[in-house]
């Protein structure tokens, strides 16, 4: 037997969904094309070390006040994002809520007009 009849046979033995991506494919998306109910969140940018106005390079040595001062800013920003982050799974929490309703009031449907049959 040669290497192309093998080939040819073990196509035609395929199982048809292996045949074809679109033979299979969904007639509607998985995923409806709507907006996010929310933007995407504001990250803060990273805060710039500055001493007496200006810029801190890897030469100059910083200040110990000027350490705590970045050290506030780095908490504040921290505080900021575990806030963000909170609200989001809130978000998501709830809209894993309400698509569970649907699926279930979907699912009824379905089993009412099993009975019906």
């Amino acid at each position: 037997m040669t290497e192309e009849s093998t080939h040819k046979r073990f196509q035609q033995n395929k199982p048809p969904e292996f045949k074809k991506p679109t033979e299979n494919a969904l007639a509607f998306p998985l995923k409806p094309d709507q907006p996010p109910k929310t933007p995407p969140p504001v990250r803060p940018t990273p805060p710039k070390v500055m001493l007496d106005g200006k810029a801190m390079s890897g030469k100059n040595k910083p200040t110990v006040e000027s350490l705590q001062a970045e050290v506030q800013e780095l908490r504040v920003a921290l505080e900021l994002l575990q806030s963000q982050h909170r609200h989001d799974m809130q978000e998501m929490k709830d809209e894993l809520r309400e698509e569970r309703s649907k699926r279930m009031t979907l699912q009824e449907e379905v089993y009412a007009l099993k009975m019906k049959k």
